[in-house]
């Protein structure tokens, strides 16, 4: 990502007994990645989220089922962003929401907020913002915070507060976009 590489995959390998290593908090970050994808391609699939995830944190993958879906439908909706606009030439990179910044709250925290709980947060200011720009309601801010909140996730971190050690992180982030900085907002979930 650093480096700006675009590589789109060859294939996708779903093999969920893989999952079945990581500890809870593991589980919570892969999450995140759901909630981002759903929050901008398929309201369905977020509530269906909303209705699944704690198979996901029970490690419920077996026989086939809601908890399996939800890693295949991720994996889904991320091939078909990337597909519409492979080195994101001519789109705002949605599916960097959040990610503007999750990838600076990483590195201030000294890596204690892994990816998937920054990028939770980077994802609860970019739906805030959404809000306050009138391009979600009220109730849709309420049902994305809860979500996260549902699932263990954080929307805050005080590492927020130092707003000047934030900064540089969008600054960063608008180098690797080639110069320009885009932040991708929700209309609507």
């Amino acid at each position: 990502n650093e480096l700006g590489f675009f590589f789109p995959p060859r294939m996708v390998i779903d093999d969920p007994s893989i999952l079945l290593t990581l500890d809870q908090r593991q589980l919570r970050a892969g999450l995140a990645e759901a909630i981002k994808v759903s929050l901008i391609k398929d309201k369905k699939f977020f509530k269906f989220i909303r209705n699944n995830f704690r198979r996901v944190l029970n490690k419920d993958f077996f026989p086939r089922g809601p908890a399996e879906y939800m890693i295949w439908h991720t994996a889904s909706l991320h091939l078909k962003q990337i597909r519409t606009d492979p080195k994101e030439l001519k789109l705002a990179r949605p599916l960097d929401f959040g990610h503007e910044w999750g990838h600076r709250l990483e590195a201030m925290t000294g890596y204690r907020l892994n990816h998937g709980e920054a990028i939770s947060i980077g994802m609860a200011i970019d739906s805030i913002i959404s809000y306050k720009r009138g391009y979600i309601s009220a109730g849709e801010l309420e049902e994305i915070l809860s979500m996260f909140e549902m699932v263990g996730l954080p929307i805050y971190d005080a590492a927020i507060d130092d707003v000047k050690a934030l900064w540089p992180g969008l600054e960063s982030f608008r180098r690797h976009l080639g110069g320009e900085l885009t932040i991708s907002l929700l209309k609507g979930i």
